[in-house]
């Protein structure tokens, strides 16, 4: 999958980004992903914006990030501690590997609704919770 954005802004994909690379005019920017996990609920997740994001990692090496605005910053150690250890429990729980090299997770004001796709979840900013 590739992704032309405006300069200033990140492509996030349900799949590990190839590259980031700039148009010759300034303006745009061009992200390649790896081919989406074939999932029987739909064909990609993406989204652009200008959040930020922290990062971690499982035992096993899935790469975890937490993106959102600057103004829930202090949200995202949170977030990036509970998805790790929530995928590690249920993983040695039911002896299973997830599929999925990364996982994403976006902060945001939603109004209605919170989406869940493999790979990039989207959760209300107030709903980020670790039991």
């Amino acid at each position: 999958m590739t992704i032309i954005h405006p300069v200033g802004t990140k492509a996030i994909a349900n799949a590990l980004e190839i590259s980031e690379t700039p148009e010759p005019d300034g303006k745009w920017k061009v992200s390649r992903f790896h081919p989406t996990p074939i999932l029987a609920s739909y064909l990609i997740a993406l989204f652009v914006s200008e959040f930020e994001y922290e990062e971690s990692y499982t035992q096993r090496r899935v790469r975890f990030r937490v993106w959102s605005t600057p103004e829930t910053k202090k949200k995202r150690a949170y977030g990036l501690k509970g998805a790790t250890a929530y995928m590690e429990f249920f993983e040695e729980y039911f002896g299973v590997q997830d599929i999925v090299t990364k996982q994403g997770r976006l902060l945001k004001a939603f109004y209605g609704f919170i989406m869940r796709r493999i790979g990039l979840p989207m959760r209300l900013r107030s709903n980020l919770k670790v039991l």
